[in-house]
């Protein structure tokens, strides 16, 4: 029955946390449970900092307090104590802003309350975690606690799902469709600037370009041309012809053979010119925590004996490869969709990258 309204009361919490007009006290349903809840989905989320900026992390801590008051709100035990925070409330009242003393002490009291605790991260504080306790007082004096904590990373993560598909029946005859199949990796970028905002220049007086993340496209293998998506093309998706109902996928080197052979046989596609495509290498991973990376997971990979040029790929894994430019990416299947008619499998796919934040492109 705890867990019960428990659940309850959070997603009440959930429902009415961005109300100008609630009641401090819509919690109190009964019973004296006091509890302090750490909000973020994971216990210690990654956070990638801006080459420029930084990051500002915000940690939503809820406390519940049935049956009594809260009083007080602290946070020690810092990681890092000079860093700039912040803070901000939600589900109370906002018609009466609750304020904190220099001693945590709460202009008036309230029965439950979502603590909003921004930390500003500088840009150097990387590949480090902070954290922090976080004290919550009631009028009794009892005390309950919760650990928030973050971890800075040094690699990106597409923000959205890719989708690969290539080859299907038309007409009854086997033919290859034109979209989707080719993997390629670009960058979002910004200008790096100083701490004025003005823009950080070379020895040559010229401006430097910096990455802030990871954009990722299936483009039609039409683009293998393109001087800027061709070099930056690293996978072919292959679905075969004869297994169509299966709909086994794989991804290829776009450097093989075979690729400008079929292109310009079946489609007669005559540009699509393997000399001017990578070579590249996949490691299986297999299943791994792709929300969880970690820095590690970039290092030790054994491309040269265990790297192939084809992999088949398999719902709910993750495979390894290396851009041009040395860093790893990892690319995870999050699912492939099979269609009851003749056209080929789709793979949704989201890649991350390692990154370079202080590197010029």
């Amino acid at each position: 029955m705890k867990s019960i309204k428990f659940t309850f009361i959070i997603c009440i919490a959930l429902f009415v946390v961005n109300s100008c007009t609630i009641s401090d006290t819509v919690l109190d349903i009964g019973g004296e449970t006091f509890t302090v809840t750490n909000m973020d989905p994971v216990s210690t989320p990654f956070v990638l900092l801006n080459p420029n900026t930084g990051a500002i992390k915000t940690f939503p801590v809820a406390a519940i307090c049935v049956g009594g008051k809260l009083t007080r709100i602290r946070i020690e035990e810092q990681s890092h104590p000079t860093f700039k925070t912040d803070t901000s409330f939600a589900l109370v009242d906002n018609r009466y802003p609750i304020t904190l003393d220099a001693d945590g002490y709460m202009n008036r009291q309230v029965s439950n309350i979502v603590l909003q605790y921004s930390v500003t991260l500088p840009k150097d504080f990387k590949n480090q975690v902070y954290s922090a306790k976080v004290i919550f007082t009631n009028d009794k004096g009892e005390e309950k606690s919760t650990i928030i904590s973050c971890r800075t990373i040094n690699f990106y993560y597409s923000t959205s799902a890719i989708q690969l598909h290539y080859g299907k029946w038309t007409k009854g005859a086997r033919t290859y469709t034109s979209n989707a199949s080719l993997l390629c990796i670009r960058y979002s970028t910004t200008l790096l600037k100083d701490e004025e905002g003005k823009n950080i220049l070379d020895e040559n007086g010229k401006t430097i370009t910096v990455r802030t993340g990871v954009s990722p496209n299936s483009l039609s293998y039409t683009y293998s041309t393109n001087t800027t998506y061709g070099p930056n093309t690293y996978g072919f998706m292959f679905t075969d012809l004869w297994d169509n109902k299966g709909g086994t996928m794989y991804l290829y080197s776009p450097d093989q053979a075979w690729i400008q052979d079929s292109l310009s046989t079946l489609n007669n596609y005559k540009l699509y010119d393997i000399s001017k495509m990578n070579s590249v290498r996949y490691v299986e991973l297999g299943i791994i925590d792709f929300v969880q990376l970690k820095d590690s997971d970039f290092q030790n990979i054994d491309f040269e004996n265990k790297g192939v040029d084809k992999v088949e790929l398999k719902p709910g894994y993750s495979y390894a490869f290396m851009l041009t430019t040395g860093e790893v990416a990892i690319i995870f299947v999050k699912k492939i969709t099979r269609h009851a008619t003749n056209a080929s499998p789709n793979a949704y796919c989201v890649i991350a990258v390692e990154a370079e934040p202080d590197s010029a492109i």
